[in-house]
């Protein structure tokens, strides 16, 4: 083998290492950005958003609470990254043909939760955990 061709093959696999394969860096990484996705369930979020908003009337958190029970008791032990657009618009359509004004409330506070973690939570990287807000469907779609 000449030189050349032995750079032209050490090129051609660190142009594989940097496009496929990922370091042990970035492996450790995304493990840990898991471990916080897991962490960060509706639940947890829901109280530290509590914790986190010391003006609320004693009303006010009754009813958030209130809206987290009834509307998504099967939510709260959910990393909120797994809750999807689909399951946001299919839980609406559910709670609005009891009450849409209450199905609107608890999207309310649902959208606010998602609003906190976007500010809340980063990576290492110092980007928000939360990417996108998967209530905004609701609005999108004038639901």
């Amino acid at each position: 083998m000449t030189v050349t061709q032995a750079r032209e093959k050490a090129l051609a696999e660190l142009s594989l290492i940097a496009t496929t394969r990922q370091t042990s860096y970035q492996q450790k990484q995304g493990r840990a950005e898991a471990q916080q996705f897991a962490n960060m369930t509706l639940g947890k979020v829901f109280k530290d958003y509590l914790t986190s908003h010391k003006n609320l009337k004693p009303a006010t958190i009754a009813d958030y609470e209130r809206s987290i029970r009834v509307g998504f008791p099967d939510w709260e032990s959910l990393p909120l990254n797994s809750i999807t657009r689909d399951m946001v618009e299919e839980r609406h359509r559910e709670r609005s043909q009891h009450s849409a004004a209450r199905a609107n409330n608890e999207m309310r506070v649902l959208r606010s939760i998602f609003n906190y973690a976007a500010e809340e939570y980063f990576d290492d990287n110092q980007q928000p955990l939360i990417k996108s807000n998967p209530v905004k469907r609701l609005s999108h779609s004038r639901a």
